[in-house]
């Protein structure tokens, strides 16, 4: 890892703002939405440094290998290829939209709705950048996990909050599909360089022998 911890910056930064909307009076809606707002911006705002990714570079880019569970050969690394790219900046951008296009309808449990919602931009970001298997299904399992939240809050919100809470919802079922596709292609690419890299092992080895 060179340079700025770009992923971690873009998955993460919502989390400061559900640590700053806890320690915020649950009346005070204004600084709620204010906060969840600049969290999703800043996410947003960083998450654009991906549109230097290079095509013609190495396949995952912007990478971040730190040893995390070192017993169980468990780290924790990020990276993104073209694909994770555009996921990413979709997801950084439709929160910001949706979190914006919200402060009207939501009147009702503002404070754990907006938690919440930041929560799920970093389980949504973390799945798209995690390279590490048991990392990704670390951000997964807690994706789905804000998913029985959302229900839960559905039932004690009014109408408007319902509709809002559903499209929030059907956005959610979208997304784990989405990052479904995208861990058997990124399994399918890895078995490919697995392949490569055993078959030019091999061969190099054969050389040595002959030699």
């Amino acid at each position: 890892m060179t340079g700025w911890p770009i992923l971690s910056l873009v998955v993460f930064t919502p989390l400061i703002g559900v640590a700053l909307i806890l320690f915020v009076p649950k009346d005070n809606h204004r600084l709620i939405r204010g906060l969840a707002l600049m969290a999703a911006l800043a996410s947003l705002v960083f998450s654009l440094r991906l549109l230097g990714y290079e095509p013609s570079g190495a396949e995952f880019q912007y990478r971040e290998d730190i040893s995390w569970i070192a017993a169980f050969g468990m780290r924790y690394t990020l990276g993104v290829d073209g694909l994770s790219v555009v996921l990413v900046l979709l997801t950084t951008v439709l929160s910001v939209v949706s979190i914006f296009y919200s402060f009207d309808p939501i009147q009702n449990r503002v404070k754990e709705y907006y938690a919440t919602m930041l929560l799920l931009m970093v389980g949504m970001l973390g799945v798209f950048v995690s390279l590490d298997l048991f990392l990704f299904f670390v951000f997964s399992g807690f994706l789905c996990r804000l998913g029985i939240v959302l229900s839960m809050l559905r039932k004690t919100a009014d109408a408007a909050h319902t509709n809002t809470m559903a499209t929030t919802m059907r956005g959610t079922w979208l997304s784990r599909r989405t990052v479904s596709v995208l861990v058997l292609l990124k399994i399918g690419r890895r078995k490919q360089t697995d392949l490569r890299a055993t078959q030019t092992a091999t061969a190099s080895g054969k050389k040595e022998l002959q030699r």
